[in-house]
């Protein structure tokens, strides 16, 4: 009786004994036929795969020729908005240049994508090439300033350039 009483079942604290299962081996034939019907199963999955693939890549090619196409199309079509523009552009430059009475070439240099920024730009431009009016304006004569550091500027009366004109007149003696 005291062997069975020293087996007990086991209790919360501690784990139940699961059997392992036996370990098996296998032959190379037989891994060698896992592998085989593992393939088949997977090639099954994919059957007419490759058509499609051949479909799909067709498709591809007529869509991009198409795209190509409507590309160009497009593109040319962004080439010439943008000209037609830069036309529209530079004849309200030579209409208000016309009407402003800008000379001859002048009418590159307005700045402005509307009429009364152009205006205003031909106003401007005007103002700088205006001649002065003389009334208004005297010119006065400018007389540059030369920094002399203390010394007598050189052309004034005892200045560097009559001492050397002098040592010249004394050596030719």
């Amino acid at each position: 009786m005291s062997d069975s009483s020293t087996e007990t079942t086991p209790g919360p604290d501690q784990p139940t004994q699961v059997p392992e299962p036996e370990a098996r081996t296998f032959t190379q034939a037989e891994v060698n036929d896992i592998v085989r019907q593992r393939l088949t199963k997977e090639a099954q999955k994919f059957a007419g795969h490759d058509e499609l693939a051949k479909k799909a890549a067709e498709y591809d090619k007529l869509v991009e020729s198409q795209k190509t196409e409507a590309q160009k199309q497009a593109d040319a079509l962004a080439a010439l908005t943008a000209q037609n523009a830069q036309l529209q552009a530079d004849a309200l430059r030579r209409t208000v240049a016309d009407a402003k009475g800008l000379p001859g070439g002048l009418a590159k240099n307005l700045v402005g994508s509307t009429q009364e920024e152009l205006e205003a730009s031909a106003d401007e431009l005007l103002a700088v090439l205006a001649p002065k009016d003389v009334k208004t304006e005297q010119a006065k004569p400018v007389v540059p300033r030369v920094a002399t550091d203390g010394k007598t500027p050189s052309g004034a009366p005892g200045g560097n350039a009559e001492r050397f004109a002098e040592f010249l007149a004394g050596i030719r003696k």
